[in-house]
């Protein structure tokens, strides 16, 4: 379980992520207590953090340079401890096959946060979401109406997202949000 109120000052402000957001995911996270979770796309590392705080072994995928930082902050602040933490980042590609043969596993969830054009992010889909029965995409609302029936529109996650609303019965999203928010679908 995550208490949100004493994980969310640490995790916020993120770049990436917003308020609502992140306490739609604690939820989550509290419900379904997720064991394993692959999440691509590791940006600053701080929803990687609360990830691993909830008590899941996480495995990270990302091209930055350094995203473990964010953690290992905490960890020499003494706001976490090393062990409360189980984080196994991966500096690497996450659209070559070589890279989901290195995480290749059953996962509880896997997250998708990474490259948000329609070919890389659909090449994320396709080499990872099949690891997992609950697959969450990150950035599907709100940036642009004309997304629901154009196939032609550039941003994957508000694209796929109504698409896979479309093909799967069992779906969750971060309620009213102008932009952003995390939806989860449930194969």
């Amino acid at each position: 379980m995550i208490d949100f109120d004493k994980v969310f000052p640490l995790v916020y402000p993120s770049p990436q992520q917003d308020p609502k957001s992140l306490k739609f995911l604690a939820d989550l996270l509290n419900e379904f207590e997720p064991k394993t979770i692959l999440e691509i796309g590791t940006g600053c590392g701080a929803l990687t953090t609360m990830l691993a705080l909830s008590g899941a072994k996480v495995v990270s995928v990302d091209q930055r340079d350094n995203p473990m930082q964010y953690w290992e902050h905490l960890i020499h602040e003494g706001k976490i401890k090393a062990e409360d933490v189980d984080i196994t980042f991966h500096k690497a590609n996450s659209q070559i096959q070589e890279t989901a043969d290195l995480v290749k596993g059953i996962y509880d969830w896997v997250l998708i946060d990474a490259d948000h054009s329609w070919a890389g992010g659909l090449k994320d889909w396709d080499l990872y979401s099949k690891m997992a029965n609950v697959v969450g995409i990150h950035d599907i609302a709100g940036y642009d109406d004309k997304t629901k029936n154009n196939d032609k529109y550039d941003w994957f996650p508000t694209r796929k997202w109504h698409q896979l609303k479309r093909t799967y019965n069992i779906t969750r999203e971060t309620p009213n949000l102008p932009a952003g928010g995390w939806g989860f679908i449930f194969k």
